[in-house]
């Protein structure tokens, strides 16, 4: 299943024909600006995927960092990765003191993304993610609608939620009910 544009922002996932029943093993990633982030062929448990996404689309309307924007997409990927591993006081010169930074971070905390970093910055006029995988040496940047990557990622999760309750109910929990 796919939501988004993957020429834009896009959700991709699949869940393999044995799926481990609630489990429910498969395949996921994101696509940004038309390039594949994640390892979607590797696999994983959805189940995981959901309950990392569930912070992500919980965030959604927290992001909004108009005085982050204004700087190119190494400035802010560096602010908020120091800030995330308490490395660095820039962000914490720019927000207020019960800004909590994770809600930055939109990257799924499950092994296909190990490598990654991601992060959406909003603003009133635009959205920014911003994303590496080698730590920052080479980061790239796609600029979104307000509000487009919450639509994306709201939709497949209730999309992923709806599968695990349909394991959850099915009987012996190995498959969808008949």
């Amino acid at each position: 299943m796919q939501y988004g544009e993957k020429a834009r922002f896009g959700i991709e996932f699949e869940l393999n024909k044995r799926s481990g029943g609630a489990w429910m093993f498969g395949k996921f990633c994101y696509w940004i600006g038309g390039a594949q982030v994640g390892n979607f062929d590797e696999g994983t448990s959805l189940r995981d995927v959901l309950l990392s996404m569930r912070y992500i689309v919980g965030d959604a309307g927290k992001r909004t960092a108009p005085f982050l924007t204004p700087y190119d997409k190494n400035e802010i990927f560096r602010i908020i990765q120091d800030s995330l591993n308490e490395s660095g006081s820039g962000l914490a010169d720019l927000i207020p003191a019960d800004f909590m930074p994770a809600c930055f971070d939109i990257c799924p905390h499950v092994d296909i993304f190990n490598a990654w970093h991601i992060y959406l910055v909003d603003a009133q006029e635009l959205s920014k993610i911003v994303y590496s995988v080698d730590g920052g040496k080479s980061v790239k940047k796609i600029e979104l609608a307000p509000g487009e990557f919450d639509t994306v990622a709201s939709n497949a999760y209730r999309e992923l939620d709806s599968l695990l309750e349909t394991y959850q109910g099915s009987v012996g929990g190995v498959g969808p009910p008949a």
